[in-house]
């Protein structure tokens, strides 16, 4: 059977030490990369898989160092690869938008990844230039850890920037997860 968002997320041990999408429904912030791990690995556990996070500073990160270890992963019939990067990094809308996709392929003459969006209905799967996708995976998440808050925010009079000081979000780059198996 297929794993459903409200199956992976609604879960009580996810809820309780890993994300709880209820207490954040109105809040406006989703996974950071380490959570969105966090989440893959406990659903994983027990079946031969795990998944490996890697944040991408690009001043530590190298853009042909990066390239290179996800086309390796995606060459592996083993191993799958999910980025979380910034859609206006791509072309799909405004800056500041995070998201997660799989990566389906890369095409070497293009130089090009095949980003399979989960909301195809809205962004069908694009060719994205290997440059464009460690742009939009090396941006700054505002809110990639946070604590939760039993007040629920009024977006209608409170700053984002106000509302992310309250829940004590802490920034992390983006980047991309591995999922392999386990050795």
């Amino acid at each position: 059977p297929w794993a459903t968002q409200n199956a992976l997320l609604l879960n009580e041990q996810v809820k309780q030490h890993i994300f709880n999408v209820q207490k954040t429904k109105r809040l406006y912030v989703g996974l950071g990369l380490s959570m969105a791990a966090s989440l893959l690995n406990y659903n994983l556990n027990g079946q031969g898989y795990m998944a490996e996070a890697h944040s991408v500073d690009p001043t530590t990160f190298e853009k042909d160092e990066t390239i290179k270890m996800i086309k390796k992963a995606l060459l592996d019939d083993k191993m799958r690869v999910v980025i979380n990067y910034d859609r206006g990094g791509i072309g799909q809308g405004p800056y500041g938008h995070g998201h997660f996709s799989p990566l389906g392929a890369y095409n070497e003459e293009l130089d090009a990844f095949l980003v399979m969006d989960v909301a195809k209905y809205k962004y069908p799967p694009v060719w994205v230039p290997s440059a464009k996708v460690f742009n939009a995976i090396s941006t700054l998440d505002t809110c990639a850890n946070f604590t939760y808050t039993d007040r629920l925010p009024d977006f209608k009079t409170e700053s984002f920037l106000s509302i992310e000081k309250e829940l004590g979000c802490q920034e992390a780059h983006r980047g991309f997860i591995i999922i392999k198996p386990d050795s």
